[in-house]
């Protein structure tokens, strides 16, 4: 027999308390438990609580294909999911994909709001992952780190094992490790921007020459880093005008020396 209990009038409000202060902690309230087709809906023009304190708030369990949709999705109106000062975690089995607006076609997906101070983090398991960015269909994409109307510099940091770009071609639309000298004839000073934060054998630095070396051991400091010699093929010694007023200096750091690539005279 099928019985329908109408709680409360549309014109009053109403609490409805199931379990209390004396209710066993392991009590579950089934609400339209059996229903096989059709809706349930919950509506509240204020604020709706869902259990407070250390608890679970389960939806959507049982083996069946589920959608749950949080908000009208044919709405205009916005809807915020608000956490605490704990963690906010979307978690599943082995295999799970999370998709993310997966149907959106027009508009913008935001992670991380315009006054964030803390991490965004992608990809923090120790094992071995794939991250992938606009990688659906065949039209061009525009992925952007980092503001583009900032003037503020954007770091991108990799481990030891380095970055790879892999592309049938890659532009860099931009300067590369380039900078105009400000230093002296022979004590050449380059101020990346970004700053470098190291010396690493490999790097590569591209610095217009202001005033001509005049001596065969001029140096470099880039960044504040400590002084380098200026050498050229290996450890040979400059020889004066090897860096002429306007050139643009082509050097790589070996790890003891910058080696100049393109020097003027043989």
């Amino acid at each position: 027999m099928i019985k329908k209990f109408s709680l409360g009038f549309a014109a009053f409000a109403l609490v409805l308390v199931m379990g209390g202060a004396q209710a066993y902690a392991a009590s579950t309230y089934a609400v339209n438990a059996i229903t096989e087709d059709g809706a349930l809906t919950i509506t509240s023009a204020g604020i709706m609580a869902f259990v407070s304190g250390a608890n679970a708030i389960n939806l959507g369990t049982d083996a069946a294909a589920k959608t749950i949709t949080v908000g009208n999705v044919t709405g205009a109106t916005g809807v915020a999911i608000n956490v605490g000062t704990g963690n906010f975690v979307l978690n599943g089995v082995a295999g799970s994909t999370y998709a993310i607006g997966a149907a959106t076609t027009t508009g913008t997906i935001t992670i991380g709001g315009t006054a964030q101070t803390g991490a965004l983090t992608l990809g923090s398991s120790t094992g071995v992952q794939a991250i992938n960015l606009g990688i659906g269909g065949t039209g061009a994409k525009t992925i952007v780190i980092g503001d583009g109307a900032s003037t503020g510099a954007t770091t991108i940091k990799a481990g030891s094992g380095g970055v790879l770009v892999s592309a049938a071609s890659t532009t860099i639309n931009g300067a590369f490790n380039y900078v105009a000298d400000t230093g002296a004839a022979d004590i050449y000073v380059a101020t990346l921007v970004p700053a470098a934060t190291a010396y690493v054998a490999g790097m590569e630095v591209h610095m217009k020459v202001v005033n001509v070396n005049a001596t065969t051991t001029p140096t470099v400091n880039v960044n504040g880093l400590g002084a380098k010699t200026i050498v050229k093929r290996a450890a040979t010694a400059l020889a004066a005008g090897d860096m002429p007023a306007g050139a643009i200096a082509v050097m790589i750091y070996d790890g003891t020396n910058f080696q100049l690539i393109n020097p003027v005279v043989n």
